[in-house]
């Protein structure tokens, strides 16, 4: 007999659920940084599997129905070297790996002057002052000005047109006119038009596409380049990602303010070639009648032809049409 009355649907769906009550087990753990701190919105993946997520605010990830065996298990973070290591499924149960990720990763396309760990911090001379992307994200900045006026020692002139676009920056007490005794750079370059001879700034990054800024002060800053009587200032980009990752922040306010920053990125060959591509466009009708609009373009290609030897190229495309003059 092909189908018995008495027995209900109810109970076959039931006998079928039992026959098979998982296709996997579930595997979870925490990823950490070498200090044992949980690191947040790091990549795990299975590699074998081609399944992957992100850690949550507490590091914590949770694969469901994994297929009991043999697996390798990769963490990545934009923070951190990469980290792989073999774990085994069992049949029955839940298992269980936590990772550690060992060593901070190694600057690519961005030469940080400060850097993060706190073992480099410490052997800087000086006086150091690191704003993270943390911080911008919460404080949401309209300019650099307002990212600068935290730091300690630092003296501003607010004469630098709309949206930050030319930066007056003096630190402790000298002269903040177009930021001459101020050595400004982006990802470790310096930014000025002629940084030996003249270097005044007439251009400054903008804020939004920025993931970090650096304030060095004191006689550690000598090593980076001309024009270091009063200090550096560094605007970190972000890097590559580890894996294919985009994000769009769009802004609007009063007077016609408009923001809009897309993001896209990748990295592929085991991290070995990443890339980024990075789009600001922003405008306003500002106040005074101090009308802007910026479209900014920014491009890295990293490749990495062993675990110790990086190649970085970075370009970029800066439009700017104002109503605010070099004098503010």
């Amino acid at each position: 007999m092909l189908f018995d009355p008495r027995i209900r649907p109810g109970r076959i769906f039931a006998a079928l659920f039992l026959s098979f009550p998982l296709w996997g087990q579930s595997l979870e753990g925490v990823v950490t940084d070498p200090e044992g701190l949980p690191v947040a919105r790091a990549t795990v993946a299975l590699v074998d599997l081609g399944r992957s997520l992100r850690t949550d605010w507490a590091g914590r990830f949770r694969f469901p129905a994994v297929s009991p065996g043999k697996h390798l298990l990769r963490a990545s973070s934009e923070d951190f070297e990469a980290v792989e290591l073999q774990i085994t499924v069992p049949e029955g149960g839940a298992a269980r790996a936590d990772v550690r990720f060992r060593e901070v990763r190694k600057a690519a396309a961005s030469i940080e002057v400060v850097g993060e760990a706190e073992e480099t911090l410490r052997e800087i001379p000086g006086s150091v002052a690191s704003v993270s992307k943390e911080e911008l994200a919460v404080s949401r900045p309209m300019d650099a000005n307002e990212v600068l006026r935290r730091v300690p020692g630092v003296t501003l002139r607010e004469d630098s047109g709309p949206a930050g676009m030319r930066l007056n920056v003096g630190i402790r007490g000298l002269n903040p006119d177009r930021s001459r005794k101020v050595l400004m750079l982006e990802d470790g370059i310096p930014i000025a038009l002629a940084p030996y001879g003249e270097p005044d700034m007439y251009y400054s990054p903008p804020i939004d596409r920025m993931r970090r800024v650096e304030v060095l002060k004191g006689s550690g800053q000598i090593v980076h380049g001309p024009q270091t009587i009063g200090g550096v200032i560094n605007f970190v980009t972000p890097e590559p990602p580890p894996s294919t990752h985009g994000s769009i922040d769009v802004e609007g306010g009063q007077r016609g303010f408009f923001a809009g920053n897309a993001l896209i990125g990748g990295s592929f060959r085991d991290e070995a070639v990443g890339w980024l591509l990075n789009y600001l466009h922003k405008r306003g009708d500002g106040f005074r009648k101090l009308w802007f609009g910026i479209d900014d373009v920014q491009g890295k290609l990293t490749l990495k032809p062993s675990g110790r030897q990086t190649v970085g190229l970075k370009f970029g495309f800066y439009d700017e049409a104002s109503n605010s003059t070099y004098l503010g």
